[in-house]
């Protein structure tokens, strides 16, 4: 093992601890845009997921409830891709989502 000392260095070894710090760098870079690449991905998938189980139910509180979560999932997804129709039109629909919500609680009190 190579013992370091505070001696000045040669240009070879400056040019080699600068390369391997350029790459370190470069291939950090690119392992966090990865990640954040696929939660991304996950995160349209897991909002695609909400609404498709949302529509498939029977029970108007709980689609209002899983549907909710789908669209705020979808918000997110969108703000994140800069899709902002699809952030809006998801916001929007969590809206309505609320409305709904509290209507039906309003009858279940009645």
């Amino acid at each position: 093992m190579k013992q370091y000392t505070n001696a000045p260095l040669d240009d070879t070894e400056y040019r080699q601890r600068v390369n391997f710090l350029f790459f370190t760098i470069i291939y950090s870079t690119i392992i966090l845009l990865l990640n954040i690449y696929m939660f991304t991905e996950l995160l349209g998938y897991a909002a695609s997921l909400f609404v498709v189980v949302s529509l498939l139910m029977s029970d108007m509180k709980l689609l209002r409830y899983v549907n909710f979560v789908g669209c705020f999932l979808f918000v997110i997804y969108g703000l994140m891709i800069s899709a902002y129709p699809v952030a809006l039109m998801n916001g929007t629909a969590m809206m309505i989502n609320v409305y709904y919500i509290v209507k039906l609680h309003r009858e279940a009190k009645s």
